[in-house]
């Protein structure tokens, strides 16, 4: 193998000079959290925390990410600011300061330079051994970092960085302000106290010059304390007490203790090293990873490795703090912990586990417990301002919760048991007569004691129906309505806590003439908007109550001795009821009601055409057609548009399985061609209608929710409008019912039902006000007792009052590594579409825009990692995605957008799961341990719209698909080829169309390149399924790393026709750390024989292109030149020229940037056409870095 030459980096005239600029970052942990008032609104800063914040801040790696709360437009505005450009250093904590003043020399504006937020720093934002002085908190302008001159001791020598480098890594800094100012300086200095990892802090006098324009920071180091003992700490906080001019220090260490110091500061000193005297708290059981003083420094919460959280008062008697409480509640390490609401008489907690607690600081009780998104989501930050706080986790978005809506006694009202009404007749005592005064009464034995209190024991209570419903008389007032079998009808005053009957539901002139009695009911359901309430029965029939302001009742009989048993009610718009019976759904139009016409039939009776039993259903005004889901998981749809027949109407589509045999609970219509479903397997279904034809979505599972019962919105209120789409669910997981947004995971609602099988309804009322939302969210369950009565619980939360948008933040991604991506376009727009696979079972679709994530949703999820991830696109209408992963899972996406809408966002999109793949029965797929590691898709037919994929595995085996893009809705899997390939696991696949043939070339573990020949004709490969052996040949191998090939990509560089040869350029990355090319010369010597090699591969490397693994390289044509664009574990994106020299080539890195990601693992490029030619790179792996090519002339 030949080494060749790496060129300087060198312009070149013909084609002008290219680099690489960063553009925006999404995805990743959130790693701090900020919470804050813009400085152009008007506070003390001393009473800041009774204020609600106007800013939000997020850190991401190396960037910041600026949310404006409180928008009236309800628009998400964000800025996202690149901290530290030098790359890698990740942020770990913002502090604000927002009392500094800069005074330029010799300016007389100086008022009007204090109140400039344009030309100082409002903030200290510090990461790893760096600190960044920036100006992000002016509302109205972007955010902006200033230089810092290096400085040694007190004197600058006179070099300019970005960021202040320290020594040592950082653990917290503290702003100290200090009376003492020199009158003699035109600038105010700032003492600032830096605490690192090695147990040692140390003061630093900032200043801030300001002259012509420019603002530049001079740091000075002034004092070193070290403190004891000398060892590694984990946390630290410090609090600063201006009477006395000391400086408390508290650092958690790994060795489950936490130490407590003390030292006065004097800023006169020079450079020292001192050692004060430490104090040891010894109660936790794990590593500390967090300590905070309170405001007035007599008070230390901990938390830690041990699942606790710990709060330590001030003793003057033993001069120490000692340990006032423990809080146990968590079910894993405990990240962060801070103290909560104005006066702090709450301390907030964030763990692993998943869950925010909130915790009451004078007993250590908790009071409430969040759950965020799925719990597999960890999370990682917090920071609390006056009521509100934010909370971040692995996923990337940040929400918002105000506290006093998530605690009993607040805004959240909880009614722990209220008997309802018991209306069970009274057993009545049998005498028994005296035969004689001599009867010798003997005792009872136990077998007659259990006789005597059966016989005794009054039947249980049955409860037919709870709904929430308004009270005649107070339609202002939302309370519950309760029937019973025994056929009351009662109301409770949620307010008042008192029960109102009302007239019977049951009476005698219908149920005695039809045959039904009080004991046949068996469900109920309130009309949203009216006073009519429908009460199902065992019988078939329905009785329909309507209470009318006066409290007149009138009753109706929905005679339905035709149909069997109703298995459940729903009032749809207007006065249409739907009875669901066993085989059958009946619409009733309560509109043909009336005194002189009791008795009514049903309009419309639709017959079941599958096995379940009808549980839910919708109707669309527009088309005229209702959608009903069953007990098996199937969707079955019927047009009323063309019901005439007198007989049961007959479905015209059914989607078989579409909740994989689980109930469908709760069906809504987004518009007149998409369809949303939830079930009892804990998934949201998108599904579409096409000519009323029911067609395959795709669906994917609501964040920590077993089952998903409810949909708590209602067409006309779409609820993928927003940047952050919302979906609002209610379902269970486990016993707990979570009223939960599923795009986001932002909980409202938490309740312990103490068992799923219980009658439980929910309601959700949205009043908008001047831009405020505020969220009315009532759930009530009813529960047995032991003597059969039964009592409800309720919970009612009055208030969540955000901004509208100021719940959720940012745009959900993926919380693990991404192992694959690729990106396409649709039909010519500015848009960008990126596809990633990630480690959490998870692929998800991100729409980006300028360089900048606009939203994104996620698909199917897979029951194992995901591994990788390709498109393939015939034409701009249509995209085919390819994922595979663990246990040779390999999934079809077919991705399509309306030619009427520009397609500028994720709902803008058209999704259609086309099945799995299969080479293995899928009974063996369970016990597999093998994983598909990469995938290629080749487009084969433009008029049949048919796709070649090939994937590769970790057993060495090569699996080959035909997929088409006009698969019926009832296909489930794709039978593939399997075709031993290797003996080696293949880590990559790449494939290039030469004549008619496809060569493909895989990369495996061995570091070697082997290559196969396929045809290129969809009956050819249809025809060879029977004999796979037929199908391919072997082309050859070569090798091109000494250890394992993790990328390759090629191009066709020519190719002659009229000779049958064609010249291909394959380049490789491998984890020795090297690039390697080969020259391939490949012919065909006639039409039916297979592709060949002509000499052996020309192949040369370039050794050290990287520090580490190379994990992703392409091969780039660009305005007639030839570049390569490399990423690896060394967090460097490269961007190469190849330089031709004759026959000899050499490559060049004309630019390279720093990653700021953890674990790189792939990248994907797109280049957009719409307006200008534009290329964008997305490099992925804890998140995802969009970089943009420019050349040297663009902005």
């Amino acid at each position: 193998m030949d080494e060749i030459g790496i060129d300087a980096p060198r312009e070149d005239p013909s084609a002008g000079t290219f680099h690489l600029a960063k553009s925006s970052r999404a995805g990743g942990p959130v790693t701090s959290l900020a919470l804050a008032k813009s400085l152009s609104d008007d506070y003390d800063d001393g009473d800041m925390t009774s204020e609600q914040p106007t800013l939000a801040f997020a850190a991401q790696g190396s960037y910041i990410t600026r949310y404006k709360l409180l928008c009236e437009d309800n628009q998400e505005e964000e800025h996202q600011l690149l901290v530290f450009p030098e790359g890698g250093t990740t942020i770990h904590g913002i502090v604000f300061c927002p009392e500094l003043q800069t005074i330029g020399k010799g300016d007389e504006r100086n008022s009007e330079l204090r109140h400039s937020s344009s030309i100082q720093w409002d903030s200290i934002v510090f990461g790893e051994k760096r600190i960044a002085f920036c100006n992000i908190r002016s509302r109205n302008n972007p955010m902006e970092r200033f230089d810092v001159a290096k400085v040694s001791g007190e004197t600058s020598v006179g070099k300019r960085n970005s960021t202040l480098a320290l020594s040592d890594w950082i653990l917290s800094i503290k702003q100290i302000r200090s009376p003492k100012r020199n009158n003699g300086q035109s600038i105010a200095p700032v003492s600032l106290v830096v605490g690192f990892a090695r147990h040692f802090v140390e003061l630093w006098k900032v200043i801030t010059e300001v002259a012509s324009k420019e603002t530049l920071v001079d740091a000075v180091r002034l004092r070193r304390v070290h403190l004891t003992p000398a060892t590694m700490v984990t946390s630290m906080d410090c609090f600063y007490n201006q009477l006395q001019d000391r400086i408390y220090i508290a650092a958690g260490t790994s060795f489950h203790k936490i130490w407590v110091s003390s030292e006065t500061l004097n800023e006169t000193e020079t450079v020292s090293e001192t050692v004060p005297k430490s104090t040891c708290l010894k109660e936790h059981a794990g590593v500390v990873h967090a300590v905070k003083f309170s405001r007035k420094g007599d008070t230390l919460i901990s938390c830690s490795d041990d699942r606790s959280v710990r709060w330590w008062i001030w003793d003057e008697a033993i001069d120490m703090f000692r340990q006032q409480w423990v809080g146990w509640g968590h079910n894993a390490r405990v990240w962060s912990v801070s103290f909560g609401s104005c006066d702090e008489s709450l301390v907030v907690s964030a763990s692993e586990d998943g869950t925010a607690r909130i915790w009451c600081a004078s007993s250590g009780g908790s009071l409430a417990c969040i759950q965020y998104g799925a719990a597999s989501s960890s999370v990682w930050g917090l920071d609390v301002f006056g009521n509100t706080m934010v909370i971040g986790a692995t996923d990337g978005i940040i929400s918002m919760y105000n506290l006093n809506d998530r605690i009993r006694g607040r805004n959240l009202k909880v009614i722990d048991s209220i008997c309802i009404p018991d209306d069970r007749p009274k057993v009545e005592e049998k005498l028994v007569p005296v035969l004689s005064t001599r009867l010798v009464v003997h005792p009872l034995t136990s077998q007659e004691k259990k006789k005597k209190a059966k016989r005794e024991k009054r039947k249980p209570q049955v409860v037919v129906g709870m709904k929430w419903w308004r009270y005649p008389d107070d339609a202002a007032e939302e309370g519950l309505l309760v029937s019973t079998r025994e056929g009351s009808l009662v109301f409770l005053n949620v307010h008042t806590q008192t029960w109102i009957p009302l007239d019977q539901w049951c009476v005698s002139s219908l149920s005695s003439t039809h045959g039904f009695h009080p004991s046949d009911g068996c469900c109920m359901a309130v009309h949203p908007n009216s006073r009519s309430i429908a009460i199902g029965t065992t019988k078939g029939h329905i009785v329909l109550v309507t209470v009318t302001k006066g409290r007149e009742t009138k009753y109706t009989l929905l005679d339905g001795h035709s149909l069997r048993s109703v298995q459940g009610l729903k009032w749809l718009r207007g006065t249409s009821l739907v009875s669901f019976h066993v085989r059958s759904v009946a619409m009733w139009n309560a509109s043909d009601c009336s005194r002189d016409n009791p008795v009514i039939a049903p309009s419309i009776v639709f017959s079941m055409q599958t096995n379940g039993v009808p549980l839910s259903c919708d109707y669309d005004p527009l088309g005229h057609r209702v959608l009903v889901g069953d007990s098996r998981g199937s969707l079955s749809l019927y047009c009323l548009r063309e019901s005439k027949s007198p007989g049961p109407l007959a479905s015209e589509s059914i989607l078989p399985r579409a909740h994989h045999k689980e109930h469908v609970n709760d069906i809504r219509w987004l518009d007149n061609s998409t369809i949303i479903s939830v079930g009892n397997d804990g998934c949201v279904r998108v599904s579409y209608v096409e000519e009323d034809s029911l067609s395959n979505g795709w669906s994917f599972p609501a964040p920590s929710v077993t089952g998903v019962t409810h949909l708590l919105f209602e067409r006309g209120r779409f609820p993928l409008e927003c940047s952050m789409s919302s979906i609002p669910v209610g379902g269970y997981y486990g016993n707990i019912f979570r009223m939960i947004d599923v795009r986001s995971g932002y909980e409202s609602i938490h309740l312990d039902t103490y068992g799923r099988q219980r009658i439980l309804d929910c309601s959700v009322q949205t009043l908008d006000t001047k831009g405020m939302t505020a969220y009315h969210s009532n759930v009530a369950v009813c529960m047995g007792q032991k003597d059969g009565s039964n009592s409800i619980h309720i919970q009612q939360l009055k208030g969540d009052h955000l901004c509208k948008g100021d719940r959720v933040r940012g745009v959900k991604f993926h919380g693990e590594t991404i192992f694959g991506s690729t990106m396409f376009t649709l039909r010519d727009t500015d848009t960008q579409f990126l596809v990633s696979a990630s480690e959490d079972c998870t692929t998800r679709i991100s729409a980006w825009r300028n360089g900048r994530i606009v939203d994104s949703l996620m698909l199917t999820p897979q029951s194992s990692c995901v591994r990788c991830v390709c498109c393939s696109q015939i034409d701009g209408s249509s995209a085919l995605l390819i994922v595979g992963g663990g246990k040779l899972t390999i999934q079809f996406f077919l991705v399509q957008t309306p030619a009427h809408l520009n397609c500028s966002s994720v709902h803008d999109l058209t999704v259609r799961h086309l099945g799995c793949g299969l080479t293995t029965p899928k009974k063996e797929t369970k016990l597999l341990d093998q994983r598909m590691n990469d995938v290629e898709c080749v487009p084969l037919s433009e008029k049949d719209r048919v796709h070649l994929v090939i994937a590769g595995d970790s057993n060495g085996m090569v699996h080959l698909f035909l997929v088409s893009e006009s698969l019926p809705a009832s296909h489930t899997s794709t039978m593939g080829i399997k075709i031993p390939i290797s003996d080696w696991p293949i880590i990559c696949v790449r494939a290039v169309v030469i004549f008619d043939r496809v060569l493909v070339m895989f990369g495996t573990t061995k570091g070697n390149v082997m290559m196969i020949d396929l045809p290129k004709s969809a009956n050819e490969i249809r025809d060879a399924i029977e004999f796979p052996d037929e199908l391919w040949s072997f082309v050859g191998d070569f090798e091109a790393h000494c250890m394992g090939t993790n990328c390759i990509d090629a191009h066709v560089s020519q190719e002659d026709k009229s000779t049958g040869t064609a010249e291909v350029f394959v380049v490789t990355g491998g984890d020795d750390h090297s690039l390697s090319f080969a020259d391939l010369t490949v012919q065909k010597e006639n039409d039916d024989a297979p592709i060949s090699l002509v000499c052996v591969p020309k192949i040369s490397a370039v050794p050290g292109a990287s520090y580490s693994a190379l994990k992703s390289v392409f091969y780039l044509f660009h305005q007639e030149q030839q570049y390569l664009v490399s990423v690896g574990y060394s967090q460097t994106l490269c961007f190469w020229k190849i330089f031709n020299h004759g026959e000899e080539s050499t490559v060049g890195v004309i630019s390279s940037v720093p990653v700021a990601l953890g674990d790189v693992n792939c990248m994907s490029y797109c280049i957009s056409t719409s307006d200008t030619v534009e290329v964008w790179i997305a490099v992925c792996g804890m998140g995802v870095e969009m970089f943009k090519l420019c050349k040297l002339q663009e902005t």
